[in-house]
């Protein structure tokens, strides 16, 4: 009998473990989520590197691309960052064609990642951590639309050129 208790206990902690956690109740995931990446663990005055700004996107949901289509309002990116960074233009990745309401549009569904490319001045100031900052905003639908924005920070080792 102690046996079959101690397999029956076991059996239901391995359950309990593998059963994925629900959302709290009223707490859904968000529809569009974003984080800034780099390509580079640190920069020194005179690299080069990019940034990217992923997107992910609840399933059923979109985004739109730069050139929206019929509807919708293109994501955007701004940049800022130290003196001597300079934030080159957003490379977007080819779209889907997506109906929308009746209406063509272009755009991204699950995840895109946004490029950015990044040249640090030769005589950039190189003291303490560069701190890259991205504001993003974002149109996302599906039987409706929402608009989102995030100011997004990451922060890189900065050091002197040489070193």
């Amino acid at each position: 009998m102690r046996t079959f208790r101690l397999l029956a206990w076991v059996v239901t902690l391995s359950a309990a473990w593998t059963v994925p956690a629900a959302e709290p109740a009223g707490q859904e995931k968000p529809i569009v989520s974003a984080a800034l990446l780099a390509d580079v663990g640190s920069v020194r005055p005179g690299d080069s590197f990019t940034l990217g700004v992923r997107l992910k996107v609840r399933p059923k949901w979109h985004t739109y691309w730069i050139n929206p289509g019929e509807t919708g309002q293109e994501t955007q990116v701004a940049m800022s960052g130290p003196p001597g960074f300079k934030f080159g233009d957003v490379q977007w990745p080819l779209p889907r064609r997506i109906e929308s309401f009746g209406a063509i549009t272009f755009g991204y569904e699950e995840e895109v990642l946004l490029l950015i490319p990044v040249t640090v001045a030769a005589d950039a100031p190189a003291s303490g951590p560069a701190v890259l900052w991205a504001q993003v905003t974002w149109q996302a639908c599906h039987d409706t639309c929402v608009e989102g924005e995030e100011k997004l920070a990451l922060t890189l080792p900065f050091g002197a050129a040489g070193t």
